[in-house]
């Protein structure tokens, strides 16, 4: 028997839990995440500008088609920028990319996990490059901030990036995440002028299982995403993206009228998660007690990150992630054998103890979190898949 959802109290789970996830920086954004930047923490007006720089460069290159996941980009310019140093914003000439790319991959076997477009990466560097010191004059901060004061709005200098993709493609939302980190205050960076309610939320693959398991358009959406294949389809119609970006964005704006922007990162390890459920509103309200009482629980964010492992990597560089120790190189190889998907949290959190004392140590590093065909957790009606800690 199909269970009735109420939605003004999914409304209110999804905005608590959106209000706990929004504190957390995300990945690109976070100092303590190896490798550091180099940059961070902002405290001078220099490190100010080398950042908008530097996440220009980020968001770019946050492609899945290109650089596989986010991690793989802030390792990807870590290397570019122990070769080139402050060089990096300036280099015009893929081809002296295209022979520091072609080391990296020679050297390093995390190449093997990028898209298949990663021979694009020269390109588009050297195309963000090209806006930075041509279009703004090596300040982005500056060149944003002419723009607020002519009454410009953050989706202006949005369709100036959107050129720098000449194939417009819909993975170009990318540059909103990029004028979140840019506009938003803290976790964000706040280094533009913009009003972050003039900001707008992207619609990715994991944003899409947001909007299907809300049932925020008619229920054969849900049946969709459940394929890898039809939502890759999906993404690559630029005006069914647009009407479902459209739908995501009118009940952001529902629940933080004055800060859309706010459900961005928090949708985006939600969408992660349910990956592989039955989407709709009685998994997702399950979902995000779930994940609200655990947090109460443990006192910190029981997910992180969400990297996904395709293949195993044992000794990818000196940042590694994914399998290293005896006990886990064997347990990846049987997954991957076996051609089961799995994510690896990269980040170690503080279990907190009883009556909300929060534990010293020892940290927490969930390491494997596996798709597996029963729920462990009270899910079972959702659908096929769960997670594992």
């Amino acid at each position: 028997m199909k269970l009735m959802v109420d939605d003004k109290q999914l409304d209110y789970l999804v905005k608590e839990f959106v209000n706990i996830y929004a504190r957390m920086k995300d990945l690109n954004l976070d100092v303590f995440s190896d490798p550091p930047l180099w940059f961070m923490p902002i405290e001078t007006n220099q490190s100010r500008k080398e950042a908008a720089k530097y996440f220009l460069l980020a968001a770019a290159l946050l492609d899945t088609e290109v650089t596989g996941n986010s991690r793989n980009v802030r390792v990807l310019l870590d290397d570019f920028h122990d070769v080139f140093g402050p060089r990096l914003y300036s280099i015009s000439d893929p081809k002296m990319l295209e022979v520091e790319v072609q080391k990296c991959q020679s050297s390093f076997e995390f190449f093997d996990q990028m898209g298949p477009r990663k021979n694009e990466i020269p390109r588009i560097v050297s195309k963000v490059n090209a806006f930075i010191q041509e279009k703004a004059q090596n300040d982005v901060i500056e060149y944003a901030g002419q723009l607020a004061k002519k009454g410009k709005k953050p989706i202006d200098l949005f369709e100036e990036l959107c050129l720098l993709d000449t194939e417009r493609n819909p993975s170009v939302g990318k540059f909103w995440i990029y004028l979140r980190w840019m506009t938003r205050k803290s976790p964000d960076l706040a280094l533009f002028d913009f009003g972050p309610e003039d900001l707008r939320v992207p619609l990715t693959a994991p944003t899409l299982s947001f909007v299907a398991s809300r049932e925020l358009v008619d229920n054969s959406l849900s049946q969709l995403v459940e394929s890898k294949g039809e939502t890759t389809a999906l993404l690559k119609n630029s005006k069914t993206v647009n009407y479902l970006e459209q739908r995501l964005n009118d009940y952001a704006k529902t629940l933080f009228p004055d800060d859309p922007a706010k459900v961005d990162f928090p949708f985006y390890v939600l969408g992660k998660w349910l990956t592989g459920f039955k989407l709709n509103k009685e998994c997702l309200e399950k979902t995000l007690r779930f994940f609200i009482e655990k947090y109460y629980k443990i006192g910190t964010w029981p997910v992180r990150y969400l990297v996904e492992r395709r293949q195993l990597n044992k000794y990818a560089c000196d940042f590694n992630i994914g399998a290293q120790s005896q006990m886990e190189i064997p347990v990846a190889e049987f997954l991957i054998k076996n051609n089961v998907r799995f994510e690896f949290e990269p980040l170690q959190f503080w279990w907190a103890k009883e009556h909300g004392i929060v534990a010293i140590d020892p940290p927490y590093t969930p390491d494997f979190l596996v798709h597996l065909r029963k729920c462990f957790w009270n899910l079972t009606e959702c659908g096929k898949t769960s997670k594992i800690m």
